[in-house]
């Protein structure tokens, strides 16, 4: 297992096994996901939230914000 540490958080490079079809793979629209959560929380003005998101074949979708996620 690797561990990383940068701003005091520990990441690691452990990939659990039975998700091990999913290591290596790109997740659509990703850079579109950051850029539209950002700008939704710079609106809502919510210091803290968690969006939930589907990917469709139009693109991605918001499903809700949460407020205490």
């Amino acid at each position: 297992m690797i561990s990383l540490f940068q701003n005091k958080k520990s990441y690691t490079g452990h990939f659990p096994p039975e998700y091990a079809s999913l290591q290596g793979k790109m997740l659509p629209y990703w850079d579109e996901i950051l850029l539209y959560s950002s700008q939704i929380q710079v609106y809502t003005k919510l210091g803290y939230l968690a969006l939930d998101w589907v990917i469709t074949k139009n693109g991605p979708k918001l499903l809700e914000i949460n407020a205490r996620a």
